[in-house]
């Protein structure tokens, strides 16, 4: 599938989000009925993900919003975030997803480089993630809601011409 596209975050999405929920040991990814005032909070830089049919696939979030606490974050890389809806993970839309997210980073939020951080047992994602041109930073143990986890952070150039997938 391809053609995703981000929209502004709404009450509808938002609380559709927070009933999702993945498999171990992804449950690591779960938001939780109340999240949906963080989701739409318009700080925060949340987005809605839709898929060519205009049906929620997913979120992504932008700046500090995806951020893991514990990692290194001092340069000038645009941090990245986003989660697919549970029932589309595992089914080769991965790089078609990421790949709308940051083509949204480089044309609607001005970005350079982008940062992503990853949790080190998500080993689907990461593949996902090198095939479209991010490579390690570094790791570091990064504290969640389900306590302390091993993080990868990768990085990416704005050179969107070599990005694999098409949206």
């Amino acid at each position: 599938m391809s053609g995703y596209r981000l929209t502004r975050m709404n009450d509808a999405y938002a609380h559709a989000i927070t009933l999702w929920r993945y498999d171990e040991p992804f449950s690591l990814y779960d938001l939780q009925p109340g999240d949906e005032d963080m989701l739409m909070d318009p700080t925060l830089h949340y987005h809605a993900v839709l898929d060519q049919d205009g049906v929620l696939a997913g979120f992504a979030c932008f700046g500090e919003d995806a951020q893991v606490y514990g990692g290194r974050y001092d340069d000038d890389a645009l941090d990245i975030g986003f989660s697919m809806a549970p029932e589309r993970t595992g089914r080769g839309e991965g790089g078609a997803f990421v790949g709308a997210v940051c083509r949204f980073a480089w044309s609607e939020l001005s970005a350079g480089a982008l940062r992503l951080s990853v949790a080190t047992f998500n080993r689907r994602a990461i593949n996902v993630y090198r095939r479209l041109g991010f490579r390690t930073a570094h790791w570091f143990i990064g504290t969640t809601r389900h306590g302390a986890l091993s993080f990868i952070a990768m990085t990416r150039d704005s050179d969107t011409r070599s990005l694999p997938f098409a949206i």
